[in-house]
């Protein structure tokens, strides 16, 4: 999305070379990505970000989307007039997650999705990137710092270090990979 410079290489989208389109032109292609922190404005209501990350949208595509983020989060429906800064961090990234659905995406980036939040809401984020994985056709991309749980709910996974893969295929190999799993995911095996 940006954040890091492209020392070599390409990166390809759907057949065409993106790497060095600006951030807003990628998510316009559909690669929506929600950052680790900072991902929503706090001194908005949750209603006022939801306008905001579709200002472009016509008024028929926005009550579509809006219909598809409350099936998959019936919870945002009671607390869209509240301020985000006055919503737990759990709620924070649900409506973070939200807003990019609203989107549409083709590729949900997410970054470190669970990061600062408790054992309970973070299952309870899994349990939602498992929904959107099931019940859309939008693919999903995981950075997250809990590599098991992770793990437990991809369909494929990759392992990077030092801008390489050193690791790509099933996540039950990697899981059960006894040398790989102590040293990248701490798994103690």
């Amino acid at each position: 999305m940006g954040l890091a410079s492209v020392s070599s290489g390409k990166i390809l989208f759907e057949g065409d070379d993106i790497t060095k389109l600006p951030p807003y032109k990628r998510s316009r292609k559909g690669l929506v990505y929600v950052a680790q922190t900072d991902n929503v404005f706090k001194t908005l209501t949750v209603e006022e970000n939801f306008k905001l990350s579709s200002y472009d949208l016509s008024e028929d595509e926005y009550k579509e989307r809006i219909e598809i983020v409350f099936t998959l989060f019936s919870q945002i429906k009671d607390i869209l007039k509240r301020k985000v800064y006055q919503l737990s961090g759990g709620q924070r990234q649900m409506v973070a997650v939200s807003l990019a659905l609203l989107r549409k995406p083709k590729i949900l980036l997410l970054d470190e999705p669970t990061a600062q939040l408790a054992p309970k809401v973070a299952n309870e984020i899994f349990k939602k990137i498992i929904e959107i994985r099931d019940l859309t056709e939008v693919g999903i991309v995981l950075v997250e710092q809990n590599a098991k749980k992770a793990l437990e709910i991809a369909d494929n996974a990759y392992l990077f270090t030092s801008g390489r893969v050193l690791f790509k295929g099933k996540p039950s190999e990697l899981l059960s990979n006894p040398e790989l799993g102590r040293i990248f995911l701490g798994l103690g095996v």
